[in-house]
């Protein structure tokens, strides 16, 4: 299981005892890993495929899964989501529960469904590709005020 620890303004951190306890209770060979940035997370994700791991768990918000995805396209490991971000975006479209444990039973049991990438500028993209406008929000949202969180952080 590979999380970011800054995902959602802290949430990451605050899930790292809990999700560590979920995946030692999934068995051998599912430890918690937690990135040290954007880019250690496409590092871990592509090892992860050169290590023949069959499902990677990915915990965090979408830029994480975009990091991860980058790693993974084209390989044959899949990649299994644990929303812990401020949006959430791709998790919601998917229909993956923000509920910590129901969503770390789904990655680890759930069956697998294909998902369109497309690519732009060299780099892979799930869910949505935003350019211009909807990009400036996302960049404002990574420092928001103390008390907006959530998906609120994007109407700020």
């Amino acid at each position: 299981m590979l999380l970011n620890p800054v995902s959602g303004a802290g949430r990451g951190r605050r899930a790292v005892p809990r999700l560590a306890e979920l995946a030692a209770g999934a068995g051998p060979g599912t430890e918690l890993v937690e990135s040290a940035s954007g880019a250690d997370l496409e590092r871990q994700a592509r090892r992860a495929v050169e290590e023949g791991i069959e499902r990677l768990i990915v915990a965090g918000g979408d830029g994480t899964f975009h990091q991860a995805i980058q790693g993974l396209a084209g390989g044959p490991s899949e990649l299994a989501l644990v929303p812990l971000g401020s949006g959430n975006d791709l998790a919601g479209s998917l229909g993956i529960p923000v509920d910590l444990e129901a969503a770390c039973e789904l990655a680890l049991a759930g069956e697998a469904r294909p998902l369109d990438l497309g690519r732009a500028g060299g780099r892979w993209f799930a869910s949505y590709c935003g350019v211009g406008f909807d990009s400036e929000a996302s960049r404002a949202a990574q420092s928001p005020p103390p008390l907006v969180r959530g998906p609120a952080i994007y109407v700020w």
